[in-house]
């Protein structure tokens, strides 16, 4: 027990994680990634003793539904990784996943309206009394907000689409801006795209910054975004 009449982890339990071996260390570490950690189903094969030992590993295939990731509401992902190593120290110590490299990585990342609202909503350069809301069409993006620049202060609607940028971001991509019922120019939408973009990024989504994953597609359907690559 602590001082204050909190608990507290022991040494002896903290040890015993470290102690585990790699396979079960890498599921543990995924799993706290989750909330609830059993929202995810982990599957992990291990090649040779040596290779496990040094944090090299012959695939993993990781299955979520209906999760929370730091906050995020996650609708559904898929990923899997062929012939990968991992940085095992770091593992060991800290808890953390870093993936040196991996000849295949595949993933499938269902996220809601909701759940791309949460990624948006703090979004600083926009108006801070007014969160901008993004709404999810067939194919097409709403996105209703304030803008505030110079002697402009009012609400907008932008209309336009999400696509894939930089190889690891999601962009929104505006075709039309309004307020009320007048059109505004280009310069306007380019301002808003600027201060809302990336919607997301595979950090955000994947947790992955070292492994070399790219974003092959983006498909926006009514209330849902799905993110391939």
């Amino acid at each position: 027990m602590a001082a204050d009449g909190g608990t507290t982890s022991t040494p002896r339990k903290d040890a015993a994680v470290h102690q585990k071996p790699p396979a079960e260390l890498l599921e543990h570490a995924i799993r706290s990634f989750f909330e609830p950690p059993n929202s995810c189903k982990v599957e992990i094969r291990s090649g040779s003793a040596s290779d496990t030992l040094q944090g090299r590993f012959s695939s993993l295939r990781l299955r979520v539904d209906k999760t929370i990731v730091k906050g995020m509401p996650i609708e559904a992902a898929t990923i899997d990784l062929k012939q990968f190593a991992i940085d095992l120290p770091l593992l060991r110590n800290s808890g953390k996943i870093r993936v040196f490299s991996a000849d295949r990585l595949t993933y499938r990342i269902t996220v809601t309206e909701v759940g791309l609202n949460w990624l948006i909503s703090g979004k600083k350069k926009l108006a801070k009394d007014h969160p901008p809301k993004l709404e999810l069409g067939d194919g097409e993006v709403i996105l209703d907000g304030h803008l505030r620049a110079g002697l402009f202060n009012s609400p907008f609607r932008l209309k336009g689409s999400l696509a894939a940028r930089r190889e690891r971001e999601v962009h929104f991509i505006p075709d039309y801006v309004s307020v009320g019922w007048l059109p505004l120019p280009g310069f306007l939408m380019d301002m808003v795209a600027g201060r809302i973009n990336p919607i997301a990024t595979l950090e955000k989504l994947l947790e992955l910054q070292r492994c070399n994953v790219k974003i092959r597609e983006v498909v926006v359907s009514p209330g849902m975004m799905v993110v391939t690559g």
